[in-house]
């Protein structure tokens, strides 16, 4: 019975050895689990954090892309600026050339006018013509070139009345000073006289009365020499002339968008006060209005109620399994939001779309 009993201990005793062991490995069975799990969470933080990074990254690289786009644009751009700035230098170096040329012709004109004025004046005093209005020194080249149109119509009324030999010479030595300061209206003076001094002797002693036909004043017009009304008659028939008032640079930018500077200065001569941001402001804002209201009214009564019940449908599909199927965790909120997003980047896509094609069409 002894032997029983101790037996019986030292299977117990062995029980209790085995149950402290097991208790021993599930202690550290439970310590692993615990290491595990607090390993598990830190590589879920990492994790999250990569997931984070990598959205970060991918962000950066698109705005990366962005710039990169935006900056071949300018590069672009200024390439293209580069000729036509050029073009309007070599343009400019042009027309200044062209404008010291013309200073220098018109000092030249302005100094043979000037000549041919006191050339001319010396001659009536040499015919025996008193010389009324003698223009100064700063006169214009206009006022001398008239004074000497004048002058040589007296010089040619001189040697028409008088007809010697010393009034004919100085009114050859006058038309031809005239004639060589491209004066061309008095190279057919010689066709035009009266007859000779006989003819014109004879008229007088027939009719005193022709006297003042056959003898004009040295101060009048010859009208044989250019007509009353010559200016109206070579102005009549000439072709008019319009000349484009149009700016170097026709667009300009403002905040980012491109505009013509004819329309912006007719917009701002029509509102003083205001500046080139309001201008801006008020175009970006009509084209939203514009794409807005072709956006709203582009879907009849008809279309809009198909649309609202094929929404409503696919509302109850989710709600009968799909959208846990498709999204697990997801809620009818959740579809709802993505759904009302996804509408809104459409309608986004849109309004960017019509304020291109706005812009093209103004461009």
């Amino acid at each position: 019975m002894r032997a029983r009993l101790d037996g019986l201990k030292n299977r117990l005793r062995a029980k209790d050895d085995e149950l402290g062991r097991k208790s021993l490995e599930m202690e550290g069975l439970a310590r692993s689990f615990r290491e595990a799990k607090a390993e598990n969470k830190r590589l879920q933080a990492e994790l999250d954090a990569g997931s984070m990074a990598k959205a970060k990254i991918d962000r950066l690289k698109a705005e990366q892309a962005k710039e990169r786009g935006h900056s071949a644009v300018l590069t672009d751009y200024y390439n293209m600026t580069e000729p036509q700035m050029e073009a309007l230098r070599q343009e400019v170096g042009r027309r200044e050339a062209k404008a010291q040329r013309l200073a220098r012709e018109a000092a030249r004109m302005a100094a043979s006018a000037k000549t041919a004025c006191r050339t001319l004046r010396l001659a009536l005093n040499d015919m025996g013509a008193k010389a009324r209005g003698v223009l100064g020194e700063n006169a214009s080249v206009l006022e001398f070139c008239e004074w000497n149109q004048e002058a040589g119509c007296a010089v040619s009324n001189c040697a028409a009345a008088y007809g010697d030999c010393c009034a004919r010479v100085s009114a050859a030595f006058a038309l031809g000073l005239l004639q060589q300061h491209r004066c061309e209206h008095v190279a057919q003076f010689p066709t035009l006289r009266r007859g000779t001094g006989k003819q014109r002797r004879r008229i007088k002693a027939k009719n005193p009365q022709k006297r003042a036909e056959v003898e004009p004043k040295a101060t009048q017009r010859c009208e044989a020499l250019r007509p009353k009304n010559e200016k109206f008659t070579a102005v009549k028939n000439l072709p008019k002339a319009r000349y484009l008032l149009r700016p170097v640079y026709c667009e300009m930018t403002i905040n980012g968008h491109n505009y013509k500077v004819v329309n912006v200065a007719n917009w701002m001569r029509t509102h003083p006060g205001r500046t080139l941001e309001d201008y801006d402001r008020v175009h970006v804002a009509r084209l939203e209005g514009m794409a807005r209201f072709w956006r709203n009214h582009r879907r009849t009564n008809r279309q809009e109620a198909i649309a609202q019940r094929r929404y409503s449908l696919s509302l109850c599909g989710c709600q009968n399994g799909k959208l846990r199927r498709r999204h697990p965790g997801r809620t009818l909120e959740d579809y709802d939001r993505c759904h009302i997003q996804r509408r809104e980047d459409i309608a986004t896509l849109w309004l960017d779309f019509e304020m291109t094609n706005s812009q093209a069409a103004i461009a």
